[in-house]
């Protein structure tokens, strides 16, 4: 009984330190801005840019069926592993990543005009309203 038991304390100890080296789970909403082949350019809510990159295994849910029909414009939110040091654009690998908004839904001006609650919603994922 005691083997198992040593075996699985190994095995968590040493498994926490494989994820850290894949780096931080992160997770990104924002507007499209550009995109390209397997990458997608991110205005982040704090006006930040940060770079997601698809790939094969990435999930693609809401509004859009696959990463082809991310069109600019669209707010998403993405979920994956940040790539690099941070010294630099910030860039993540998505293992998910949905679309909450088309662009065809959406009417903006060069700077988005919205509700707190909305802005509310983006950067925390919840809704809530203030209670005065």
């Amino acid at each position: 009984m005691v083997r198992p038991a040593v075996a699985l304390l190994l095995v968590l100890n040493f498994w926490p330190a494989a994820v850290a080296a894949a780096g931080p789970e992160m997770t990104v909403k924002g507007f499209v801005v550009s995109r390209s082949e397997g990458a997608l350019a991110i205005r982040h809510v704090d006006r930040s840019m940060v770079t997601v990159r698809l790939m094969s295994a990435t999930v693609i849910s809401g509004v859009r069926a696959s990463g082809g029909e991310i069109a600019v414009g669209d707010l998403i939110r993405a979920e994956g592993v940040r790539e690099g040091d941070g010294n630099g654009d910030d860039v993540i690998l998505a293992s998910r990543v949905e679309v909450v908004l088309g662009a065809e839904a959406l009417e903006r001006s060069h700077r988005p005009v919205t509700t707190s609650v909305f802005w509310n919603w983006i950067l925390n994922g919840s809704l809530s309203v203030p209670l005065r």
